[in-house]
């Protein structure tokens, strides 16, 4: 089973009153698993399943899940199991979640996410490799980031780095541009099992790099300075 998915985003303020976690097992075709339900302020409660979905990160096609009119009573230090399945068969490659939305009593809707999978990408799409960088980005004189290595994958690009001085804000984030135009960026915990190893400066996940891609460059969000070039593997 995947594990649980973070802390629910909630359309209420506060913390929810129920916890959702997702769990599910993925095959070739579909995604077969449970929403598990546990109150989570002591008391009992009433939920209804709003909305579920199979849903692209972080935007892009929503696909819904027909779980027909849920309504469970939901109480404290006890686990609710509400079966689900879904088609990923016709899925573009990309990454997803399952992304559910609970109504509790009428203390409001919370939407929660699970842990990301992927539907892969045909063999030899994506470019693969490691490139060791040793560019340093200068943000606006306040300090710079000195890049790492680029490791990329069929299912991901993951770029480190390391900083100094003070860099404000997102101006200390690098982005990474494939032909000159920004990459998605994914969750940092992209489904790995187990915590990510803190790196001494920084870390971000980027979706896969396409083999047709002609230029790579790494430059800093909102800084001043001419993007590094990134050798093409």
């Amino acid at each position: 089973m995947r594990g649980p998915q973070g802390a629910p985003q909630g359309r209420a303020a506060g913390r929810a009153p129920v916890e959702l976690r997702t769990r599910f097992d993925r095959f070739p075709a579909t995604i077969k698993g449970a929403l598990v339900l546990r109150g989570a302020d002591g008391d009992p409660h009433g939920v209804r399943l709003a909305s579920a979905a199979v849903a692209r990160i972080p935007s892009g096609s929503v696909r819904p899940i027909r779980l027909g009119d849920i309504r469970v009573d939901v109480a404290p230090a006890r686990d609710l199991f509400v079966p689900f399945e879904a088609s990923v068969a016709d899925l573009e490659p990309s990454w997803y979640v399952v992304r559910t939305e609970i109504e509790v009593d009428t203390m409001g809707t919370w939407t929660s996410d699970s842990s990301a999978f992927v539907v892969a990408w045909p063999r030899g799409a994506m470019r693969t490799g490691a490139v060791a960088l040793a560019g340093r980005v200068t943000a606006g004189g306040a300090g710079e980031v000195a890049l790492d290595r680029l490791e990329l994958r069929a299912d991901r690009a993951t770029l480190t780095w390391t900083g100094s001085g003070e860099v404000p804000g997102d101006r200390s984030r690098p982005l990474l541009l494939v032909d000159g135009v920004a990459h998605e960026e994914l969750p940092e915990d992209l489904g790995e099992r187990r915590p990510v190893r803190a790196e001494p400066g920084g870390r971000a996940v980027f979706y896969p790099v396409p083999r047709d891609a002609a230029r790579l460059t790494v430059a800093l969000a909102g800084a001043d300075a001419d993007p590094v070039e990134v050798p093409l593997p």
